[in-house]
């Protein structure tokens, strides 16, 4: 039997210093040139004034920084090689 875990609470509390450091790195280096990183921003602080409640969004920006971070990829920013 499956369960729901409480993750949006962890998010936004136990998670919260984790998730502010990723996301404050994430919009200084600006690694993916299609994001629009003031929309992100914008995203990002009414998510924790409860103004935006999509806490899976922000889950998987986390996990892709996280990814390129830690595999050390290199981005290739442009579409036109898909």
């Amino acid at each position: 039997m499956g369960f729901i875990s409480p993750q949006e609470i962890w998010q936004k509390n136990d998670f919260k210093s984790t998730l502010d450091n990723v996301f404050n790195e994430l919009l200084e280096r600006k690694l993916l040139s299609f994001l629009d990183y003031d929309d992100l921003a914008k995203i990002y602080n009414e998510y924790h004034k409860d103004e935006y409640t999509d806490w899976t969004f922000i889950w998987r920006v986390f996990c892709l920084h996280k990814y390129i971070d830690v595999w050390g990829l290199k981005v290739n920013n442009s579409f036109s090689d898909l």
